[in-house]
Parts: structure tokens; C-alpha cells; sequence
């Protein structure tokens, strides 16, 4: 009999004692809805706790967790497949706009602007060029346009549009369609008026990547890219150095559209035509955000 009374014993007192520590879960859990704000994220990516994460106000998910639990290795590898939906948000994700404001408040203007902009997650380099045509052994660079986007296409950050200086024997070599269309832009008289030369605008232009990408990690995008690389290579052997090998081609997923999903194909927003290296690049986003809701269908939508 005091055998059996001791187990019923142990046994309430550890009923009491996981039942003590669910209701301080569910305490901290609730407190975290009513106290956290939208945009109030993780403040230092070291130490952890849920009043510093945005938590959805009817649910708290398995990112949510990794924070009550003060688990880093956790909430970065979750934040990192997108586990939680607050994460992104239009400009720079709400982590990486939260941190900033965290920091404007504790740290001086001096190391804000040393921080600089954050980096873009899976990043992709829009570069559209403009030349005096298509020969790369005598043809050359006239204008650059570069956007930077995230890998969903949510975030644009728009970087250098330069018109590149040539002499007018350069621009009176070009062919019919150039010297029309280049004309009828204006391009070629801002080449004419421009002072930047190829090496300052390569300089520029590098220099902007590295800010919203790490080197080898920005794939290069655009329609025909390939072409705009060759000519990269050529002239800005850097920028072509500083990204990823792989490309991002829309030309190929039209193409590929077109014998697998005619009837999406047909949908596909239609250029302007306006043969301008920044106009190009936006159209080409474009274009590429359609495909990615008509032709790359989520698992939810599949089901």
C-alpha cells in the first residue's frame, strides 16, 4: 500500500509539473500575440525571444517555437526556407527592416552607414545593354541598365543607367536598325553628350551588385542575356567575375511556354519596344513575374 501510494504520488507531481509548464508556454505564447507588433522582428540574430519576433495574431507556428525555445540554428534555417510568411515583405524583408530599425535606435549614424543596404535573398542581376550591334569583334557598349531583385521578384532596387561615350566614327559604324531605333530613343546623342567611360560605369556598376549580393551569388537575368554576358565579358570582365556562372534567361521560358502552355503564352504581357537598356530590364521582370504565377504553378495551387 505504500509502495503504490509513493507511484500515484510521482505520478501527480510530474502531471503538475508538465501541466505548469504548458500553461507557461501557452502564457508566453499568448503574450507574444498581444505585446508584438507587425514589424517587430528578431533584434540581435544571437539571443532569442518571442517578444522579438513577429508572431501572426491568431496562430503561433513552428518559427514561433524556434524563438520560445531560443534556438538560432533553428529560427535562421527556418527564416531561411521562408517558413514564416511575415518574413517577406515589399522594400527588404521584415527581419532585415526590423534589425535596422533595432540598430538605428542602439547604434550611431557612423555604423548604420558602414552596415550599408542588406544583402538580397537568392538574388538575381537584371543587366540590359545597349550596342552598337551585335558583333562582339567590332561592335561595342553604349548604354547599361542594372535592377537587382530578390529571387521572387518582390524586391527591385534600381542601380546604374549610364549612357557610355563614343566617338561619333563609332556611332556612324553602326547598322540601319541601330542608327534608327538608337536615334528615335535618343540614345545616341546621349552617348554623344555622355563623359562616363567604360571603366567608370564597369566601376559603378560593380560596386552595386556588391552591395545587395555576396560574390557567386547573383545569377545574371534577362531576355537573351547570353548576349549582354559575351559583351560583359568583353568590356566588363569584373561584373561577369563578381556573379554567378549560371544565367536566368526569360527568352527560354517563353520559348518553352510556348510549346507547353500555348494558351499561357498567349496571355504573356507584350513589349513596348521602347529599346532602352532600364525599360527592357522592367518589361523582362515582368514578364517573368507572369510565368511565375501562369506557368510555375505552387504546391498549393497543384493540389
Amino acid at each position: 500500500a505504500d509502495l503504490r501510494c509513493t507511484i500515484n504520488a510521482i505520478f501527480f507531481a510530474i502531471v503538475q509539473i508538465a501541466v505548469a509548464a504548458k500553461f507557461q508556454c501557452m502564457k508566453q505564447l499568448t503574450v507574444g500575440r498581444h505585446l508584438t507588433s507587425p514589424s517587430t522582428v528578431v533584434s540581435s540574430p544571437r539571443r532569442l525571444s518571442l517578444q522579438s519576433i513577429t508572431v501572426r495574431k491568431e496562430q503561433g507556428g513552428v518559427l514561433t517555437l524556434a524563438a520560445v525555445m531560443e534556438s538560432t540554428n533553428s529560427f535562421a534555417a527556418l527564416c531561411a526556407v521562408g517558413d514564416d510568411e511575415t518574413v517577406a515583405t515589399s522594400g527588404v524583408s521584415k527581419v532585415e527592416k526590423s534589425t535596422e530599425s533595432s540598430t538605428s535606435s542602439q547604434d550611431g549614424p557612423e555604423k548604420q552607414q558602414r552596415s550599408g543596404p542588406r544583402k538580397l535573398r537568392n538574388p538575381l542581376c537584371w543587366i540590359d545593354l545597349e550596342m552598337t550591334g551585335l558583333d562582339i569583334e567590332k561592335d561595342t557598349i553604349i548604354e547599361v541598365a542594372c535592377i537587382m531583385t530578390d529571387g521572387d521578384l518582390k524586391i527591385q532596387v534600381q542601380g546604374p543607367e549610364a549612357a557610355i561615350h563614343q566617338d561619333d566614327s563609332v556611332l556612324a559604324s553602326m547598322n540601319d536598325w541601330c542608327k534608327e531605333h538608337h536615334g528615335k530613343s535618343g540614345l545616341t546623342q546621349r552617348v554623344r553628350d555622355s563623359k562616363r567611360t567604360m571603366a567608370e560605369v564597369e566601376e559603378e556598376l560593380l560596386g552595386f551588385i556588391s552591395q545587395h549580393a555576396d560574390e557567386n551569388m547573383a545569377q545574371l537575368a534577362g531576355n537573351s542575356v547570353h548576349v549582354d554576358r559575351m559583351f560583359l565579358l568583353k568590356h566588363m570582365p569584373r561584373v561577369v567575375a563578381y556573379l554567378n556562372y549560371r544565367i536566368v534567361d526569360v527568352s527560354s521560358i517563353k520559348e518553352l511556354a510556348r510549346r507547353w502552355f500555348p494558351i499561357a503564352y498567349k496571355k504573356a504581357p507584350r513589349k513596348t519596344l521602347a529599346h532602352t537598356a532600364l525599360s527592357d530590364i522592367r518589361e523582362s521582370i515582368e514578364e517573368l513575374k507572369y510565368y511565375r504565377t501562369a506557368v510555375f504553378k505552387s504546391p498549393n495551387q497543384c493540389k
